[in-house]
């Protein structure tokens, strides 16, 4: 029988403390510190505050993300935040040797890169099987959106949006309304340090069956 490690655990009852030992980055004890002293409180009290805090945050995160997008999107939506934090933190910590800024991924390429590449990852591991190739309805068939292109678009449309959330609306209905004050909103929370890129639209001929253009 395979001895266990550590200290035997007692059980403990309901609202009753009980005793956690954990080794942290040295930086990651300083901010705590730092905190703890500003809140003037103990060390203890500043780490066992913010580990509830997260399980209180999470408790909040689902129901409001099933909510806006449905349970399986909420699912999705919380899979990959899980990943791309993770590998972002990783990545940065193998890149700067430094337990520092690790949620800074969104600003160094590696880790960036390391993060799109668990993100296609994770897609492409849940992708349904099947053909992907546009099935046109049957006719009267008309749209202003291009089959072969409308994931391109809407995010080439989402990221035009973010890179300039003031420009002049082509449109004054709703929907662009509420995307631009989405892009405006998010942009902020990004800050400064996030360049966008905008590609440009890919032409496709025109093709009776898609709608294509």
């Amino acid at each position: 029988m395979k001895r266990k490690i550590g200290r035997p655990t007692t059980a403990t009852k309901p609202g009753e403390k009980t005793t956690l030992t954990l080794r942290v980055p040295s930086g990651l004890k300083r901010r705590l510190d730092g905190d703890a002293k500003a809140a003037g409180i103990h060390l203890s009290e500043e780490a066992e505050r913010r580990l509830a805090g997260s399980y209180q945050h999470q408790a909040l995160l689902e129901p409001a993300l099933e909510l806006a997008y449905g349970p399986q999107l909420a699912a999705l939506l919380l899979i990959l935040g899980r990943v791309m934090s993770t590998t972002g933190r990783r990545a940065m910590f193998l890149a700067t040797q430094s337990p520092e800024n690790l949620d800074g991924w969104l600003s160094n390429p590696y880790a960036f890169d390391q993060v799109a590449s668990a993100t296609k990852t994770i897609l492409e591991g849940i992708r349904p099987q099947g053909d992907r190739e546009f099935s046109a309805p049957p006719k009267p068939y008309a749209t202003s959106f291009r089959p072969a292109h409308v994931g391109d678009d809407t995010a080439i449309g989402t990221l035009a949006l973010l890179a300039d959330p003031t420009q002049v609306a082509p449109s004054d209905s709703a929907e662009y309304l509420d995307a631009r004050a989405f892009a405006l909103e998010q942009s902020e929370r990004l800050g400064p340090n996030v360049a966008f890129t905008v590609p440009k639209r890919r032409r496709s001929r025109r093709r009776p069956e898609d709608g294509g253009e």
